[in-house]
């Protein structure tokens, strides 16, 4: 989840840059020290109008589907990446007590072996 986050301030810092920078050029334009763009100023005004209203109460709640929609599909692959995981430490333990079994069983014969051999 961090390199989305980490991704998703990127991009907002991004877009703050360039939102900046096109504030920027209006203030000149406005102040007289450059002169306008027309195809700038045509791109502008198309952005602005493909700008989603947000004063609209169905839009804000299709956003909020949306968003909670979204979160809960992170939610349910954090719960399956937990479960995996317990998963996995479950098969190791049973794995590692295997082991430690046959372990000793082969230690056992070993010295069963040697108090033979001596006897």
């Amino acid at each position: 989840l961090s390199p989305v986050c980490l991704g998703s301030l990127r991009r907002a810092a991004s877009i703050n840059a360039e939102y900046m920078g096109v504030h920027k050029y209006l203030e000149d334009v406005v102040s007289g020290n450059l002169s306008p763009n027309q195809d700038i100023l045509r791109n502008l005004q198309l952005v602005y109008n493909l700008l989603p209203n947000l004063k609209r109460p169905e839009l804000l709640r299709a956003l909020a589907i949306k968003n909670n929609d979204h979160s809960v599909s992170v939610y349910v692959a954090s719960i399956v990446r937990s479960v995996l995981a317990l998963d996995r430490l479950i098969d190791n333990k049973i794995e590692n007590r295997d082991r430690l079994v046959k372990k000793e069983a082969d230690d056992g014969r070993s010295s069963e072996t040697a108090k033979a051999h001596r006897g």
